[in-house]
């Protein structure tokens, strides 16, 4: 049981992607094992979730995944039971779902190439509590356009104007609290991801819930992201007991 005396709190990492954006890197190195500060960002998501009562992880494997499950065995413990789902082959951002064991109470699902400081538990906790299939975790970013910006109509006559404007949006972070019922509008076989699940979902009229999250959240799907990830890394390996594992 979890630490508030609910049910288990139980993840599912998914550290299977080909990372072809990290590539030559990626060829022999699966994201999830790549360093910052010279730690794995696996061990980073590991330990966060260990450090937040979680019972249990899984890790999906796919690509390099022996490398993965190589590293994790001769590891030692993280605090929390950690066990493995295998994908032959790719099955997108959502697949796993469908061959998870056990999948009777609301998971969360983190990517295994991200770093952040959101409260897993309390997302994870606040979706079971609100009755919604999925829950998207949602970061704002902005992107700064170094041009004027201009609008026009049918007309060609203009009808806006901005000089070099930052543009806000609120992004998918790729993590989701995820109930059981949501294989329901899963097709039965091959690769599926979060945004054919949400459109299933939404078209059903089962809109996902987003959880905002307003701290702070990085994609390391870029090799450029490692070098702006060191400060990151560092405040949240700050953050972990020794062990990586529970206090």
């Amino acid at each position: 049981m979890s630490a508030t005396g609910s049910s288990p709190r139980r993840a599912l990492v998914m550290a299977g992607g080909l990372g072809r954006r990290l590539r030559p890197h990626s060829r022999v190195l699966p994201k999830p094992l790549m360093l910052v500060r010279g730690v794995p960002l696996l061990d980073i998501i590991i330990g966060q979730l260990a450090a937040q009562a979680f019972d249990e992880v899984v890790i999906s494997l796919g690509h390099l995944g022996d490398l993965v499950r190589s590293y994790c065995d001769s590891r030692g413990d993280w605090g929390v039971a950690v066990s493995y789902l295998h994908e032959d082959t790719p099955q997108g951002t959502a697949g796993a779902l469908r061959e998870l064991p056990g999948f009777h109470e609301p998971v969360l699902v983190v990517n295994g190439d991200l770093l952040t400081d959101i409260d897993f538990a309390r997302l994870l906790d606040d979706h079971r509590r609100s009755g919604a299939l999925l829950t998207i975790a949602a970061c704002e970013q902005h992107h700064d356009v170094p041009f004027g910006v201009v609008e026009f109509g049918p007309d060609h006559r203009l009808v806006r104007f901005r000089e070099k404007p930052r543009l806000r949006h609120w992004v998918s972070t790729g993590i989701y609290a995820v109930s059981p019922a949501v294989r329901d509008v899963m097709p039965a076989s091959g690769p599926v991801g979060f945004d054919e699940v949400v459109r299933r979902l939404t078209e059903g009229g089962e809109a996902p819930r987003v959880h905002p999250h307003e701290g702070l959240w990085m994609d390391l799907a870029r090799v450029e992201a490692f070098d702006r990830a060191e400060e990151l890394a560092a405040r949240l390996v700050a953050g972990l007991p020794p062990t990586g594992g529970r206090p």
